[in-house]
């Protein structure tokens, strides 16, 4: 090998050496800097105050002399000092009581200013050079009773205007406050003029030089803020004044939310991520404990989940007339998303649902009993058709599980008197009551007091009305002040545990909610609703609330496909010589199929109508979810469930000897199981079907009672009519069709059993997470 290409590839190797070692350099730099970064994590909160403030004096002369926090209006105030007065006071003043304690260490000084009023022009006192024609001002400061500063200042005055009164600024101390609510400071001004045939005036109030009054260097006190995103995203912030004359203190104080956020970054100004601001929100004053008062505003925009900065800035009456801010305010916070629950239906229902078509083919391989082709081609579909009401379940524990017609917890609340009273007691013996939700301090409770009002003008003697207050640590004196600064002639409560909202559509957050007897929510709405739309929903409890009895239809072509498999002929259809009655036959399958879906919602239509404790009722869906894990069971191990066959079997004893020799109990027991998994299908879909659309129209007088068995029977009808269809359909496809039927009708029924399941397990699993969130165990 040549020596220069020798050479030249040992320098090429130590080029990538040295390139890869800056590499790994940066590499290593920016892990340290990532390292070393701050994070600022919900919870961080930081303010930074103006360190200096002021108690000015202010008044015409010594006796309307005042000391105050807000700063002077530069109407100037004197007093005259005349020559060898001796010393004499001016003026002992104090300040206003404190409303918040002080505890600090801060650098003290006191200033007057002081001009030579009339004779000898301003260097009138420096000419007389043989005697002592020093002005002397003496300072004492008491904070709390307890002498905490004194000074002497000594100077030669040599100004005779108002304008440009010389300044008299005593010692810079450092003093250590202790002071509690009620103390006050008093500040006294002594002065002594030795300027021979003079008259000195002592002047506060005027212009920033001299102005005159008490300097303190040092943070007095931090205020404190908060916020809380209720279950709809919305924001609900809280400030609390503790400056040491309280609300006297400020000037003005305005908020911005700002997110998402990163977490290294402590704050942006990006205006593209400002969610909300203060402006044309109103303050309300929320009473708290101790005497003392909050200021509570309420958002209306729907934040972005993520982490957020609460920014506040306060302006108080005695800071700097050039600052934006005297006291500055970050507040870290985070906005959840909504639950999505601990395991997904999409993922693991999917999985069970394959699995149990690889588990049922495994158990008949091992019996020896491996279906045909076209079975199996079949049962891939079963599986496939499937999959879309697997996954729509509700993820494990998420907050889907309480849907828009939820029951709600019947729990406590409390009146102003802490006397307890129960939701189910509130109806008084109407057909509907009428829930205003709202939080402590927001603002929607103005329009929600407004909307109610005009529908208890409407329809005020068929409904009860009352407002919850939750969240934000409501107290019963939450409830004397929604008494007393809104019009309402309903009962006002506080739910203390937040014990009912979680059991609510909207959670804890603002909302209007119109419940029926059955205790399940009727409409909602959140932050409010107008009046039209709440009384629409009353109206619509008597004929059976929004639900409708047509809801069967739209299972078609979700569950209806993997039903369809078991409703395809076995055998072909032979015409008796004697036709039978006019749509016997279609009827006999409509109600066959009918009579499967009431029997699946039996237990929770007679429950609701029993006279039991309305908390009964979460456990008797804990009930149904195990009745149809034991239906599962039994189907996956001979078919179809003995409940469906007892049902079939009693009613093809009704039915005329022709027809029953014509068509078997066996055909009967069919499309009533059919009609029992398009039942349950039906519960999970819209489970409030028959306690809302039957149960609660029952319960609403004579009209109500028309309606509720009307609706039955037409559900009856309409859910039977679907079995038929599907039926009819699977006549369709001629031999094709009926090969299927033929060759795997009690394949597709067991393997039903196994494909639902899963589903049934998760749903119990369900029912039992969501009574531990709602607090029934």
């Amino acid at each position: 090998m040549n020596q220069n290409h020798v050479v030249l590839l040992m320098r090429q190797r130590k080029l990538v050496l040295v390139m890869l070692a800056l590499l790994l350099g940066v590499m290593a730099s920016g892990a340290v800097k990532a390292a070393n970064d701050p994070v600022y994590e919900p919870g961080f909160v930081e303010w930074n105050i103006e360190p200096l403030e002021r108690l000015f004096v202010e008044g015409l002369d010594a006796e309307e002399a005042v000391l105050q926090r807000q700063r002077t209006d530069n109407a100037v105030g004197s007093q005259a000092v005349n020559t060898f007065s001796g010393m004499s006071q001016i003026f002992s003043v104090s300040s206003p009581p404190l409303q918040n304690p002080i505890n600090a260490t801060v650098n003290m000084t006191v200033f007057m200013s002081a001009y030579i009023d009339g004779v000898g022009g301003p260097q009138y006192c420096e000419r007389q050079t043989f005697t002592d024609s020093s002005f002397t001002m003496v300072y004492s400061v008491d904070a709390g009773g307890v002498p905490v500063y004194d000074s002497v200042v000594n100077q030669v005055v040599n100004t005779d205007t108002s304008n440009s009164a010389m300044n008299f600024s005593g010692e810079r101390v450092e003093v250590f406050l202790s002071m509690k609510a009620g103390d006050v400071f008093t500040l006294t001004v002594s002065a002594q003029n030795n300027c021979a045939g003079s008259t000195i005036q002592v002047q506060w109030g005027a212009f920033e030089q001299n102005s005159g009054g008490i300097v303190m260097e040092g943070q007095l006190y931090e205020p404190k803020a908060r916020v809380v995103v209720d279950a709809e995203r919305r924001a609900h912030i809280e400030f609390e004044p503790l400056f040491p004359w309280g609300v006297d203190d400020v000037k003005s104080a305005k908020w911005e939310l700002w997110g998402p956020l990163a977490s290294d970054e402590k704050f942006v100004k990006d205006e593209d991520l400002i969610m909300e601001t203060s402006t044309g929100r109103i303050r309300i004053d929320r009473p708290i404990e101790g005497n003392q008062t909050v200021w509570a505003w309420s958002g209306i925009s729907t934040m972005k989940p993520g982490d957020a900065n609460l920014e506040f800035c306060v302006q108080t009456v005695s800071g700097d007339l050039n600052s934006d801010c005297h006291a500055f305010g970050i507040i870290r916070f985070g906005v959840e998303k909504a639950d999505e629950g601990i395991l997904s239906s999409s993922v693991i229902l999917s999985l069970t649902t394959v699995s149990s078509l690889l588990g049922f083919l495994y158990l008949c391989i091992r019996k020896g009993e491996m279906p045909p082709p076209p079975v199996l081609i079949a049962l891939l579909l079963m599986t496939i058709v499937f999959l879309p009401t697997a996954m729509d379940q509700p993820n494990l524990g998420s907050n889907d599980l309480i849907d828009d017609h939820a029951l709600v917890f019947d729990t406590e609340l409390y009146d102003e008197n802490m006397q307890q009273v129960l939701i189910s007691e509130m109806f008084n013996g109407k057909d509907a009551l009428v829930l205003a939700v709202a939080l402590p301090g927001t603002q929607n409770v103005a329009e929600q007091s407004v909307e109610l009002n005009k529908t208890v003008d409407l329809i005020g003697n068929d409904i009860a009305v009352a407002h919850i207050l939750a969240g934000m640590d409501a107290t019963t004196a939450d409830v004397v002040a929604l008494k007393n600064n809104y019009n309402m002639t309903w009962p006002g409560y506080v739910d203390l545990d937040e014990s009912f909202t979680p059991s609510t559509p909207n959670g804890t957050s603002d909302s209007i909610i119109v419940l029926d007897k059955t205790m399940r929510v009727v409409f909602s709405s959140a932050p409010s609703a107008s009046s039209e739309d709440i009384i629409e929903a009353v109206e619509s409890i008597n004929n059976g609330g929004s639900t409708s009895a047509w809801s069967y239809f739209s299972l078609v072509f979700g569950p209806g496909l993997f039903l369809f498999f078991l409703t395809l002929p076995r055998n072909e259809y032979e015409a008796l010589e004697d036709p039978l009655p006019l749509g016997l036959h279609m009827g006999a399958i409509v109600g066959s199929g009918g009579a499967g879906i009431v029997l699946v919602n039996l237990p929770l239509l007679i429950s609701t109508l029993a006279p039991i404790p309305t908390n009964s009722l979460y456990w008797v869906d804990v009930a149904m979810c195990v009745w149809l894990v034991e239906m599962c069971i039994v189907t996956a191990r001979r078919g179809s469930p003995y409940e469906a066959d007892f049902v079939a079997k009693v009613m093809h004893k009704f039915y005329p000897e022709k027809f029953r020799n014509w068509r078997g109990v066996e055909e009967m027991q069919r499309d009533v199981t059919v009609g029992v998994w398009l039942g349950w299908f039906g519960w999970f879909a819209f489970p409030s079907l028959f306690p809302q659309g039957i149960s609660a129209a029952l319960l609403s007088g004579i009209s109500g009672i028309f309606f509720g068995v009307f609706g039955l029977i037409f559900i009856i009808i309409l859910g039977g009519a679907v079995v038929l269809l599907l039926r009819t359909v699977g006549t369709f496809g001629g031999w094709i069709t009926l090969m299927f039927g033929e060759l795997g009708t009690e394949d597709y029924t067991r393997f039903a059993g196994w494909c639902i399941l899963p589903v049934a397990i998760w749903t119990t699993a369900n029912a039992i997470i969501s009574m531990m969130n709602i607090g029934v165990i």
